[in-house]
């Protein structure tokens, strides 16, 4: 078949030039219409229960008009779903100006707050809110919107006390109200990620303060009345001080066992915040006007902080900080007349550049100013300072304490070999071993670039020995043991039946295992000052009259087995005892009854800090302890009350913690953690 090639172009060009006379020569279609310019609105939701990120949940923005929420949602696409991380982003006009709220529909099984006329009761139920006021139509970059029960309470507070009626100024009003429990500027503080730990002590105040509100009211099943100010400007949340400070403990116990809190985090601060706001009357008066955002921000930084400076604003009652866009903590000027104020950020990584932003706070609101970049120096080298304890023939000491003073603190101990050892950067350092007679008493270094060895002690006792092995046998009758200054025992054996009448350690004696098996009776023990005792040990059956510890002493494990009979142990002034252990069937003579009190004292970096002397008292009853060399103090025979504990330490600065119950048990993990 011969195809008409001719025909064939001329019938196409003809339907060609049909298909432009019916459908336009341009583009074969209608234009579509031109999208509206947008802005974004983001932030994170978190769980009401838990404070942590929640996955998987739908948010949508709405209007605010006239004080009521519209019901046609304002953003576009309508509704969003949260990310793993709890992320949200929606989009809004970018010409819109005035009040956005954010929902969050929350499944049937997250317990929150839901309003049923003015009854609002816990219930497995729909959403949470959170409210940004005051948008302008030229500010395209908006703050972070956080939804949480902590911005719900914001909402439910409006709805309790301003008739549901949600102006800016009524909304401001109940953020500045709640900042009493939830901290400054919760609005905007994410929860932490729900893999990794919490960045800011901000964030940690607050996923605390979530888990234990949320608590309470799930107890309550009836929000209104915990919401509510009354006619004495009093506000309900404050007559649950006391469960709410109990809920605090036990979801700090919670988070640390999961890995989300720092075992070193303390309670202390939130629970005084509590206490202070339930006997201070609701302000619901706010500031004439919004600060003047800061001028003036520069900084410095070394490998792992960052120093910043600005100009104080008038009206500003707070300073927010915020690094790479999330806030990290707040800051209140001091009264003291000056111009300009500071703060500084640690643990940073090294070389890494970050971006800072402060913005002045009042109840108004917020106002930022202009971002800084800073970026950390590479990490710092590191060196070894190094030597040895001896006695003056060269024999070895081992088991003393060593600190380390100035640029760095530490402790070490020696070991077998009498050796000990620091890692530190450059700087200046004292080295203090913690045992009488030494040549020298310290020894003060500097560091440079390099490692320094061979900063040895000498004891300047004389009469010393080292002892290695001492055994006496089945049956054996001590009348009078005593070891000459200086002495090092390493281990000193009493087997069944033993009798030991006297035995003295005189000044700088180290005895690193002492064991009296069953039946063994010591009429007197002494340890006089500056021994140092690693593990004693009194099985089943032992009776021990006396033993005393006089001043410096340090023990690092006493146990007293099934069956013992202890008639008076004295641990005087600056004895450090790590444990003591009565198992089952003991008899204390002089012992008081009571209960143990205990916890740890670090500094912000979170290391021990050694030597603090803390205070327990109830106006009654008082005692005092020190720290030890891993910062734990240890209250025996405290009698039932409510007490405070006051650690001190010059040049730190601690919370006192208030309210402590001791009832009918032990209380554990009154921890503090030092201001700068």
């Amino acid at each position: 078949m011969r195809i008409n090639w001719k025909r064939l172009v001329s019938g196409a060009l003809l339907i060609a030039s049909l298909s432009l006379i019916l459908f336009g020569c341009s583009d074969m279609g209608s234009a579509p219409e031109a999208k509206a310019p947008t802005k974004a609105i983001g932030g994170v939701v978190s769980n009401p229960d838990t404070g942590l990120p929640l996955p998987g949940v739908t948010v949508t923005a709405y209007a605010v008009v006239g004080g009521v929420t519209a019901t046609t949602p304002l953003s576009t696409p309508a509704s969003t779903t949260t990310n793993v991380n709890g992320k949200y982003t929606l989009y809004i006009p970018e010409n819109f100006a005035g009040t956005v709220a954010v929902e969050a529909s929350l499944s049937g099984a997250s317990k929150v707050a839901a309003k049923s006329g003015k009854q609002v009761s816990l219930s497995s139920v729909r959403r949470i809110r959170a409210f940004l006021p005051n948008i302008k139509k030229e500010q395209l970059i908006l703050p972070p919107v956080m939804i949480s029960l902590a911005t719900e309470m914001v909402a439910l507070y409006v709805e309790q006390n301003k008739s549901g009626h949600f102006t800016p100024v009524n909304i401001q009003t109940a953020i500045s109200v709640l900042e009493m429990f939830f901290g400054a500027n919760f609005t905007e503080i994410p929860p932490p990620s729900s893999t990794g730990s919490i960045v800011s002590r901000a964030q940690q105040d607050l996923t605390v303060m979530i888990r234990a509100i949320s608590q309470v009211v799930s107890s309550a099943g009836d929000v209104a009345t915990l919401i509510v100010v009354d006619s004495s400007n009093m506000i309900g949340l404050g007559g649950k001080a006391s469960e709410i400070n109990a809920a605090i403990n036990a979801a700090r116990t919670e988070l640390v066992a999961s890995g989300v809190l720092p075992t070193a985090y303390a309670t202390t601060a939130l629970t005084t915040t509590v206490t202070q706001s339930a006997t201070t009357q609701v302000s619901e008066t706010l500031a004439d006007s919004v600060p003047s955002a800061p001028t003036g921000l520069s900084g410095s930084a070394d490998s792992t902080t960052a120093t910043l400076t600005w100009n104080l604003v008038a009206g500003a009652s707070s300073y927010l900080i915020y690094r790479d866009g999330v806030y990290i903590n707040s800051i209140v000027p001091s009264e003291s007349p000056t111009t300009t104020i500071g703060y500084t950020d640690t643990s940073l990584a090294s070389s890494t550049e970050y971006t800072y932003e402060v913005k002045a706070h009042n109840s108004a609101g917020n106002s930022a100013s202009a971002p800084v970049k800073l970026t950390t120096l590479p990490a710092a080298k590191t060196y070894t300072v190094s030597g040895v304890v001896t006695f003056a023939d060269g024999s070895k000491i081992p088991g003393v304490k060593v600190t380390l003073t100035g640029d760095a603190t530490g402790t070490t101990t020696t070991d077998a070999a009498g050796a000990y050892s620091f890692t530190v950067k450059n700087g200046t350092y004292t080295i203090t071993p913690l045992l009488t007679s030494l040549n020298p008493a310290s020894i003060q270094v500097a560091v440079a670039n390099g490692n320094k060895s061979g900063q040895d002690f000498i004891s300047t006792l004389t009469g010393g020995g080292v002892t290695t092995v001492i055994t006496n046998p089945d049956g054996s009758v001590t009348t009078t043991t005593t070891y000459p200054n200086g002495t090092v025992s390493v281990s000193t054996t009493y087997p069944n039946g033993t009798v030991s009448v006297s035995t003295t350690y005189p000044n700088g004696t180290i005895s690193v295992s002492t064991t009296y098996p069953n039946g063994t009776i010591s009429v007197s023990t002494t340890y006089p000052d500056g021994s140092v005792t690693t593990s004693t040990t009194y099985p089943n059956g032992s009776v021990t009259t006396s033993t005393t510890y006089p001043n410096g002493t340090v023990i690092s494990t006493i146990t007293y087995s099934d069956g013992s009979v202890i008639t008076t142990t004295t641990y005087p002034n600056g004895s450090v005892t790590t444990t003591t252990t009565y198992p089952n069937g003991s008899i204390s003579g002089s012992l008081v009854d009571g209960y143990l009190v205990s916890g740890t004292v670090v500094d912000n970096s979170n290391a021990a800090l050694l030597g603090v002397t803390v205070t327990i008292t109830d106006g009654s009853y008082t005692a005092t302890a020190v720290t030890g060399p891993f910062g734990t103090y240890t209250f025996r025979g405290v009698p039932a009350g409510s007490y405070s504990i006051t650690p001190v330490l010059a040049p730190y600065t601690f919370v006192m913690a208030t309210g402590i119950t001791v009832s009918t048990s032990n209380v554990t993990g009154q921890n503090f953690t030092a201001g700068p």
